[in-house]
């Protein structure tokens, strides 16, 4: 930090990093919190007031964003063009492509959301330079989070806003807590994981296999130099382990499933791991052969933003989106453009999660698993905030770039520093 008279510059170092690591913090709590806050408020006979706790995380939202910003003004000229570029492309192609209106309003609540949550939040995070201890500053939001959403449960979050949403929100938290685990093994870590695994079984089976894999892959690159018999032991024990669920894992459930519902507890997934309909796709495939045969018909042509929606309700008007991001982006900007882009978004993750230092690392996988599984089997990346975050980090810092802002950020400073002492 550098001082001259009244006037605080914060240097493009350490502490922006963590200031840029503690906004994710916010913008996951923001994400559960605000959602949360309904339930909470009418579960205590507030219903007239419910509204308020969403506007109440919206407001610290934007305090700790003006926050980060005042102490760090190299990234408001980031922030204000990428707004200004992301309005602008809505704009543009709402005037080009008139039969996509209809879907700006569906989806305002999402497109709002993406404007002052995620998209801020994925700017300020691709200038970090390095993610040391981030599931460390990540791990208090967790904690609150989680508690926050602890409440919601029994006052019937599920039964208003579903099980995607309940498994989206909670997700990041139970990751977070998983990753501070394996690290220091503290056992308020391990409770609260517990928690949150029996707490991530209510989200259905996407919910629970994205935090499956997504612990796993984390478990894998923590331990990535352990010892080769190390790993067959561990290989041996897991494959044991699923031979075992593969021979009893109806009655198993099943019994695990009664034993939740004496307790009134409601759990879809067990529901569907005992009654053997876990992987039961058919209304998927459905849509996956609809948005198909609409790639057959438009091949190339670039359809703009939101054209899936319109091709694929032309089918059935039930159908949201295609449920797959490789579709989503057939369909909006043709095969070819359409596959360019897929491209690179697996050519960014796939050298973020090789290079870089290890908490980069380990963050861009958790975050990769988090968005792209989720995109390929569900949601769309028109409207998944995650994903806003997630394009920051792997469109973000460059290292060769860097060294000539720092150089320029320091400059400047030093000249604005002599002007006040004058």
């Amino acid at each position: 930090m550098i001082n001259k008279g009244k006037l605080k510059i914060r240097k493009h170092g350490v502490e922006y990093d963590k200031d840029a690591i503690e906004l994710l913090g916010y913008a996951f709590l923001f994400y559960a919190g605000s959602y949360s806050s309904k339930i909470i408020l009418t579960g205590i006979d507030l219903a007239s007031i419910a509204s308020l706790g969403s506007l109440f995380f919206y407001i610290i939202w934007i305090y700790q964003l003006i926050k980060v910003m005042l102490n760090n003004t190299f990234v408001i000229k980031k922030i204000i063009f990428f707004e200004l570029l992301y309005i602008g492309i809505l704009v543009i192609n709402r005037e080009l492509f008139p039969y996509t209106k209809p879907y700006y309003i569906e989806y305002f609540m999402f497109l709002r959301q993406i404007v002052i949550i995620f998209l801020p939040c994925g700017i300020i995070l691709s200038q970090v330079k390095d993610f040391e201890n981030a599931f460390l500053y990540l791990k208090k939001y967790a904690w609150i989070g989680s508690l926050i959403m602890l409440i919601a449960l029994p006052l019937g979050f599920i039964d208003y806003w579903g099980d995607q949403y309940w498994g989206v929100q909670l997700s990041p938290f139970v990751i977070i807590i998983f990753g501070n685990y394996i690290k220091s093994y503290k056992k308020e870590d391990l409770i609260l994981l517990i928690i949150d695994l029996i707490l991530i079984l209510s989200g259905g089976r996407q919910s629970f296999l994205i935090v499956f894999v997504s612990c796993f892959a984390l478990y894998l690159f923590d331990n990535r130099k352990k010892t080769k018999k190390m790993l067959i032991l561990i290989s041996i024990i897991s494959i044991a382990v699923l031979m075992f669920f593969m021979e009893f894992y109806t009655v198993l459930f099943q019994g695990m499933n009664h034993l939740f519902q004496t307790f009134g507890i409601e759990v879809d997934l067990l529901e569907q791991l005992a009654n053997n309909k876990l992987f039961d796709t058919s209304t998927r495939n459905i849509i996956y052969q609809y948005a198909i045969d609409s790639i057959r018909e438009t091949g190339t042509k670039i359809s703009g933003l939101f054209a899936d929606r319109y091709y694929i309700r032309q089918f059935a008007r039930w159908i949201a989106y295609p449920h797959n991001l490789f579709l989503e982006l057939w369909m909006d900007f043709g095969t070819v453009l359409g596959t360019i882009i897929g491209l690179i978004l697996v050519q960014k993750v796939l050298k973020h999660v090789f290079i870089g230092g290890e908490e980069r690392r380990r963050l861009c996988i958790v975050l990769s698993i988090l968005v792209f599984f989720r995109l390929m089997v569900s949601n769309s990346f028109m409207i998944e905030g995650y994903f806003y975050i997630l394009l920051g980090i792997l469109f973000g810092y460059n290292k060769k770039k860097n060294r000539l802002h720092k150089k320029y950020s320091l400059m400047k400073m030093k000249k604005i520093g002599r002007r006040v002492s004058i």
